[in-house]
């Protein structure tokens, strides 16, 4: 039998593989050009005096959003020494070939497989970026129901719940006892994700970066979940869920979509938050529309001549009008202490 952070580990697998990951669906951000300012303003206001900017992210895609910080990064005179994609899909890997061709831009499959210099340059901040990361990662699912933890197991022909596993087991230890303690003795099931591999991306960060920006659609509160759990499939722009209390749909729901749709869920940033302030990371989570606000605030005469430059977004009545409908999207930015001290 298999977990379902080991089928949807295969699930991921293939479906970056074979398909081609920009027919399933369009990501909020990647249409708004005001995200990317945002990002630039922030990356503007953490430099402190450093003279370059080592640039990282985790989930590429084709590229977009890189792209549009380089192009930014000479209105605010950033000089971006070294850009790094990382990035699953081989379609998408070959377009980032192409769209940075004679550009200085390494490209990888998984970020441990990046090779850094045996030395850091004092004057060179090194940032993480990753626009719906999280939510690509292999997740296992949780029902607590009366006294009973369990996670969810696959055979092969139908799902079914069972003790957990040692890996899930220390991770709810260590950061869902509280959370697991006010939903034991309810009588209702309640189901949940959960992703261990949040840690390795954390200590990915706190190896080679000075700041982290992820951004994701999810909840800051793990009560702003829904009961059935958080898990969509993708397809050609159309979201379906998935609903693991009734186990026999859920498993066709799998099994006619195993390596066809993208999966994802919705991200617990409340526990990003808890893991990297366990670390000795700062943490702060925002909803994305108070993450732009927050950061174009000290450059507001460029953000009016960059919404006058842009004929696509010139015409929107207010800043409200552009943020409006990005709700449940957030955004937490991480730091190392020491590079706050500086």
């Amino acid at each position: 039998m298999k977990s379902f952070y080991e089928l949807s580990l295969e699930w991921i697998d293939k479906f970056y593989e074979t398909q081609n990951p920009d027919e399933h669906f369009l990501t909020l951000p990647k249409v708004s050009d005001v995200f990317s300012f945002s990002l630039v303003c922030f990356i503007k206001a953490k430099t402190s005096g450093r003279k370059k900017v080592n640039l990282i992210e985790l989930g590429a895609g084709d590229g977009e959003l890189l792209q549009k910080i380089k192009k930014l990064s000479l209105t605010f005179d950033l000089d971006i020494a070294k850009l790094i994609a990382v990035e699953r899909s081989q379609k998408r890997r070959e377009k980032l070939s192409q769209k940075f061709k004679n550009q200085d831009i390494k490209i990888y499959r998984d970020f441990d497989e990046i090779e850094f210099d045996s030395e850091r340059n004092e004057d060179s901040l090194l940032i993480v970026i990753g626009n719906e990361f999280f939510d690509s990662l292999p997740f296992s699912v949780i029902r607590v129901c009366n006294s009973k933890i369990e996670e969810l197991y696959s055979d092969g022909e139908k799902f079914f719940f069972s003790d957990l596993s040692p890996r899930t087991e220390v991770f709810l230890k260590r950061y869902y006892s509280e959370i697991i303690g006010e939903i034991l003795g309810q009588g209702e099931a309640f189901f949940f994700e959960v992703s261990p591999d949040f840690e390795s991306v954390i200590d990915f960060l706190l190896r080679v970066g000075d700041i982290a920006v992820f951004s994701d659609y999810g909840y800051t509160s793990f009560f702003e979940r829904l009961r059935y759990g958080s898990v969509n499939l993708h397809w050609f722009f159309s979201t379906e869920k998935l609903e693991f209390y009734d186990l026999k749909k859920a498993w066709e729901k799998v099994e006619s979509s195993f390596g066809k749709k993208d999966i994802s869920f919705f991200i617990d940033f409340d526990i990003i938050k808890k893991i990297a302030e366990e670390k000795g990371l700062k943490a702060e989570v925002q909803k994305l529309s108070r993450f732009v606000i927050s950061n174009i605030e000290n450059f507001k005469e460029d953000f009016e001549r960059f919404l006058e430059s842009h004929n696509k977004i010139a015409n929107v009545l207010s800043l409200m009008d552009i943020l409006k409908g990005w709700g449940n999207f957030s955004v937490i930015t991480l730091e190392k202490i020491e590079n706050l001290e500086r």
